[in-house]
């Protein structure tokens, strides 16, 4: 009845501006040290990292934190989601994310 095609512009606004604060948050947390770059579907960033772990061992680790990333092919590169949680949150998952990559081994 139309109800499922008016919504759609309103969620990708939504998203748009999540994706748009995740990045900004990203910029806060990790600064020099991260890129980012948003996607096409609008609620997922790429953030490529400037670190020698690959993206699966920082997947791994991350994980172990309790925070879910999604690794990419290449040395460093994460997809993140906004829609997997709440803009408030962002930041404190990031600043666990940055502990756990450049965390020193022992």
């Amino acid at each position: 009845d139309g109800h499922l095609e008016s919504q759609i512009p309103k969620s990708k606004k939504l998203y748009a501006a999540k994706a748009k604060c995740l990045c900004d948050a990203v910029r806060r947390i990790f600064g020099e040290k991260a890129r980012t770059h948003l996607g096409d579907a609008g609620f997922l960033v790429l953030m490529e990292l400037d670190s020698p772990l690959t993206s699966a061992e920082i997947a791994g680790r991350a994980a172990q934190a309790g925070v879910a990333v999604r690794p990419v092919e290449s040395v460093g590169s994460l997809l993140l989601s906004c829609a997997s949680m709440g803009a408030e949150r962002y930041e404190e998952a990031l600043e666990v994310l940055k502990e756990v990559v450049y965390k020193k081994e022992k």
